[in-house]
């Protein structure tokens, strides 16, 4: 499965980090993007879309995978 928003009247494929999945979690008044892509080793990232391009926002220190539930307005991201 991919994600996808809406833009311009139809839908809009958000891509992957290198894998074949990505999820969407939440969108904000931005219309920026977090969810969980998965990598070509099929491990699981957290990601940022924002607004042009899927960005990885990589693993916390000792942990081999991420995900991204929440994007406040402020662009803060749980």
């Amino acid at each position: 499965s991919r994600a996808f928003i809406s833009r311009d009247g139809g839908l809009l494929d958000l891509g992957t980090l290198g894998g074949t999945d990505s999820g969407p979690s939440a969108i904000n008044s931005s219309g920026h993007v977090v969810g969980t892509s998965s990598l070509a080793n099929g491990r699981q990232r957290a990601f940022l879309y924002d607004g042009a391009v899927m960005k990885s926002l990589g693993v916390a220190s000792g942990l081999t995978e991420s995900s991204a539930k929440d994007i406040t307005d402020n662009g803060q991201i749980v």
